[in-house]
């Protein structure tokens, strides 16, 4: 009985480094939070004022750009 006790306890650090392992790896959908953050709508019209500054949602102001 105590052995199958042993075997529960050194599985166990396992089960939830796996568990955070999946936790994190399903987090991750590659999204962006602003459609103006994706590189593929830089030149998209709606990401460049004035159709972006009521929502401040243009590339310029959601990317730190060094400027």
């Amino acid at each position: 009985m105590k052995k199958k006790h042993q075997a529960n306890i050194t599985i166990l650090p396992a089960l939830i480094v796996a568990a955070v392992a999946v936790a994190f790896y399903m987090a991750g959908d590659g999204s962006y939070r602003y459609p103006c953050q994706d590189p593929a709508n830089f030149t998209n019209p709606s990401c460049h004022p004035p159709a972006c500054l009521a929502a401040e949602y243009c590339t310029s102001m959601v990317l730190n750009l060094g400027e």
